[in-house]
């Protein structure tokens, strides 16, 4: 079983996801149970760092300095996997008020894709580069 929570990049809901998931630490520790907390980059911060880098500006978003600084905030790392979900134009239109009907044949904007399953960093992952 696996349990999925979703963020963005903003500061903001990261931080109210590490409290939440650190006052209820018990659902971490259920035997087999792995909890995947869920990098959504709706706003396209990844792309954003590329430009500002193109243009020689300081701003730097990268997945992984994220995903770790997240599993340095949990109280409890174990069984907890975060994945980096890419930017979807058309998942970013349909989160507007009354754009939704934009989703309805697209399927793919919900979907995650293979590199969401293959791709995520764990304590263990961190325990191997130390």
């Amino acid at each position: 079983m696996e349990e999925i929570y979703v963020t963005t990049f903003e500061s903001g809901q990261i931080r109210k996801t590490v409290e939440c998931l650190n006052a209820c630490t018990k659902g971490i520790k259920r035997g087999n149970c792995d909890l995947s907390i869920v990098l959504n980059d709706t706003q396209n911060c990844i792309g954003a760092t590329q430009v500002a880098q193109k243009n020689g500006e300081d701003f730097n978003v990268r997945w992984e300095n994220v995903a770790e600084d997240i599993l340095d905030k949990l109280s409890e790392k174990k069984n907890v996997k975060i994945r980096y979900k890419r930017y979807n134009e058309e998942q970013m239109k349909a989160g507007i008020v009354d754009n939704v009907i934009n989703l309805n044949n697209n399927i793919d904007a919900f979907m995650l894709s293979k590199e969401y399953r293959d791709g995520y960093i764990t304590i263990e992952d961190r325990k191997e580069t130390e």
